[in-house]
């Protein structure tokens, strides 16, 4: 999933030629491959991909109901490596 994001790049942005269909599912994978993730850079990458979505599709995935979950994090120190991202 993170693979459509050249993070060479700066800013990091979708690849050129990639096209999400459904940007709200993809949105919740993302999500989902992240919370099951230990891995601190596949968590980074997958951080970095979401801000890219988001930034890129906000109209279509509309308002973020798992804020909570994001915001919970920032003050956990397991999730230090990927604080700035959440901010």
């Amino acid at each position: 999933m993170t693979k459509l994001l050249d993070t060479e790049a700066e800013p990091p942005r979708f690849k050129e030629g990639e096209r999400i269909a459904e940007p709200d599912q993809f949105w919740d994978q993302l999500q989902v491959a992240f919370m099951v993730s230990v891995d601190a850079s596949e968590q980074r990458k997958i951080l970095q991909t979401l801000c890219q979505l988001y930034k890129d599709k906000w109209g279509q995935i509309g308002k973020i109901k798992s804020l909570g979950y994001w915001l919970r994090l920032i003050e956990k120190k397991e999730y230090e490596h990927c604080h700035f991202l959440l901010l």
